[in-house]
């Protein structure tokens, strides 16, 4: 099916530039670069680091790409080595229109909340150019649904995070476009010899792992999963 094919491939293709799993990445390649030299960087990574600094910006510092080596520590991303880092630095790394990366901190990048939407987001573009408007796309929790399903809305489920089945908590209607992003602790996470709970969200202001009762979280975007992910 050659529509399968475009869309295995364009995921495979924004994967070799947004893991920070695979060694052979271009993320991996950034993360492994010296600082304070300027690196060329893909279009798509630009637009990945762009929308995140400026979410960065808008949050205050809540949102924060720079945290793999904290999340490393916690249990939770790559295999690898890595250095201390303190995302409270106010200079971390910056990027030029012209698709330049230059890092000021040995940090290593971790897109793991943004990248999938943007993947999505990357598909949906890819139907609607091959004249297949009507669809549901979900890749790991983050989803568009555009167009209709033979003419009703689209009906996504929130699973409710409560219960072991797939009972749902919330069901979500939608005719045209909507991006559906849901995050939920109750699904990773770990546990230590004594029993205290991991998150695999982390605080940049602490570097801890995040303790509250919250265990799952929608957002939806009228304009991008990249945004709802984000």
């Amino acid at each position: 099916d050659i529509t399968k094919k475009s869309i295995t491939d364009e995921l495979n293709r924004i994967d070799l530039i947004a893991s920070n799993y695979k060694i052979e990445s271009e993320l991996s390649r950034v993360n492994a670069a010296p600082v304070n030299t300027k690196i060329k960087i893909s279009r798509d990574l630009h637009t990945l680091l762009s929308l995140a600094e400026d979410l960065n910006k808008i949050s205050e510092g809540a949102y924060d790409v720079t945290l793999g080596s904290i999340v490393i520590k916690g249990g939770f991303g790559p295999d690898i080595t890595h250095e201390t880092y303190d995302p409270k630095s106010y200079d971390r790394f910056s990027i030029s229109g012209d698709m330049y990366l230059e890092k000021y901190n040995q940090f290593l990048f971790d897109l793991s909340s943004i990248a999938k939407g943007y993947a999505v987001d990357s598909i949906h573009n890819l139907l609607i150019d091959i004249n297949k408007p009507n669809f549901l796309f979900d890749v790991g929790g983050e989803l568009i649904v555009n167009g209709s399903k033979h003419g009703d809305p689209w009906v996504v489920g929130i699973q409710d995070p409560t219960e072991y089945n797939n009972q749902t908590i919330k069901n979500i209607l939608s005719v045209n476009f909507l991006a559906i992003a849901t995050s939920g602790e109750y699904r990773n996470y770990l546990i230590d010899d004594t029993g205290v709970k991991t998150s695999h969200t982390f605080d940049p202001f602490t570097s801890e792992s995040i303790k509250n009762n919250v265990l799952s979280v929608t957002v939806t975007s009228n304009q991008s999963a990249m945004l709802a992910d984000a």
